[in-house]
């Protein structure tokens, strides 16, 4: 629920960061730790992203459905995001080999 619709959510890093402490209280909670523990070993072990990971991981899935629509208007849009789409992979150092019009979701999400 925390993460519905984030695919075109515009993310502010004080939006981040309310996103990251909302997932993080969340495992404290669930495995019953205190709040000054760290939960980045927690998220390791249950093979969990933060949080803002995620938001951006399944923003370039959305995408990539969209740009594989046979929907004329969603593969409009799609191309009108190319950029800021190829900006997020650069940041999070997505291969660039990668050919991602063919690329699946699978592959998307082992990337991040």
């Amino acid at each position: 629920m925390l993460l519905y619709g984030c695919e075109v959510w515009s993310v502010r890093p004080v939006d981040k960061r309310s996103v990251d402490v909302a997932w993080n209280n969340s495992f404290r909670k669930i495995f019953n730790a205190c709040w000054w523990e760290s939960v980045k070993s927690l998220q390791f072990y249950c093979l969990c992203l933060p949080a803002s990971l995620l938001v951006y991981q399944r923003r370039v899935v959305f995408w990539l459905k969209m740009l594989n629509s046979n929907n004329l208007a969603l593969h409009a849009l799609a191309n009108c995001c190319k950029d800021s789409i190829i900006g997020t992979l650069e940041k999070y150092r997505v291969d660039r080999q990668l050919n991602l019009v063919s690329a699946s979701e699978y592959l998307i999400k082992e990337y991040f």
